[in-house]
């Protein structure tokens, strides 16, 4: 589920669509939970599904660590890449927010953490500072501990922020997490909003 403060807007032919804060969502926010209502597709489903299904699959999913695909419900979908990121996601199904992102912000994720394959690239139209022009599922070897610190700083955030989505996580998931990231863990009642 995406944060709740985020509205669809049109960016560009070349675009699409993106998602963008209607308030300002603070560094160390969840801003996106795996929730039940996403589906999850296993490599041999999606092989077999009609040819017509290749574009949606291919633009709305991205991968788990063991190689399924997962097809959003909401807007989370459409989220746009980023070479320089403001929402970074962890192995344990849910995102955070590794800057402060303004009211009228874009929330952008680098697709690379959503487990390109070597073989998937895309030309980039980012153009943040930094940015790769064109992507590949090879980047995830050159630039994976700097996102393991980028993220680490974001969860150091958590516990500061207001999260409305913190109670779709459980404990466990929470504390492996921020654990992980040497991220000092707290029982979750002392921050719900």
């Amino acid at each position: 589920m995406i944060h709740p403060d985020t509205v669809l807007q049109f960016i560009s032919p070349e675009i699409g669509y993106g998602v963008f804060a209607t308030r300002e969502i603070p560094m160390g926010t969840v801003t996106w939970v795996h929730d039940s209502l996403d589906q999850i597709l296993t490599p041999a489903q999606v092989q077999r599904m009609p040819e017509i299904y290749a574009d949606p699959l291919t633009r709305y999913t991205y991968r788990t660590p063991e190689g399924n695909y997962v097809l959003l419900w909401d807007l989370a979908r459409f989220m746009n890449h980023s070479c320089s990121p403001n929402c970074m996601g962890t192995h344990y199904g849910f995102e955070i927010a590794v800057k402060d992102i303004p009211s009228g912000g874009e929330l952008t994720v680098d697709y690379v953490t959503l487990y390109m394959t070597p073989e998937e690239s895309f030309d980039c139209y980012c153009r943040s500072p930094g940015c790769r022009w064109h992507i590949t599922g090879d980047d995830m070897e050159a630039l994976g501990d700097q996102w393991a610190g980028v993220t680490e700083a974001g969860l150091l955030r958590i516990w500061e922020v207001e999260q409305p989505l913190l109670h779709l996580l459980n404990d466990a998931t929470l504390q492996r997490a921020c654990e992980e990231h040497g991220v000092p863990y707290q029982l979750r009642f002392r921050k719900l909003f």
